[in-house]
């Protein structure tokens, strides 16, 4: 819906709109509310428009959404520590599994990107998928998630199956000028 629809929808049927976020009490009391006056509600827009008390009334569904958000967030933490326990186990299958869960819902965060890469890498599968997730991770490396100091070895690594010696070298001698070699 957008806004000049809403506000066509607003002169025909002279309805007002609450669009500050309610607090939990005020949204379950809005909810009582219209189940104790049976007033109709669409639920596939992310508007509820009601009649109430002879108006029409659009209330935000902010506080549904942020729950939805915050189950799938909780859903994708605990993925996230199981996969990451996967990985530093050694169980690089259920580990490339649960980060490529992760990215379907987070695709741009470059930590899973490099994760999801290191274990197709283990794995010995797929290694053009995992050298363009580990360059991908590499480019989006902002500084707010921090990459591991080794994805430089994983990229070389991944150049290297990729029959991409002279890069994989250069990434290598990078990596061992940067850590030292150990």
């Amino acid at each position: 819906v957008n806004l000049r629809s809403l506000n066509r929808f607003s002169e025909q049927k002279k309805f007002f709109v609450i669009n500050n976020e309610p607090d939990a009490k005020t949204f379950s009391t809005w909810f009582k509310c219209l189940l104790t006056n049976n007033i109709q509600v669409y639920p596939h827009l992310h508007i509820c428009f009601v009649q109430f008390r002879g108006k029409a009334v659009a209330l935000l569904l902010t506080l549904l959404l942020l729950s939805a958000s915050s189950q799938t967030h909780a859903q994708s933490k605990s993925v996230r520590q199981s996969s990451l326990e996967a990985f530093e186990r050694g169980r690089y299958e259920e580990a490339s599994e649960g980060f490529r869960e992760l990215l379907q819902t987070y695709p741009k965060d470059p930590l899973y990107k490099y994760y999801r890469g290191v274990c197709l890498i283990r794995l010995n599968r797929e290694p053009g998928e995992a050298l363009a997730l580990l360059q991908q991770a590499r480019q989006g490396n902002t500084g707010l998630r921090l990459l591991p100091q080794d994805a430089q070895f994983w990229l070389a690594r991944a150049l290297q199956l990729n029959s991409r010696f002279s890069e994989a070298i250069d990434n290598y001698n990078s990596f061992t000028l940067q850590n030292g070699k150990k």
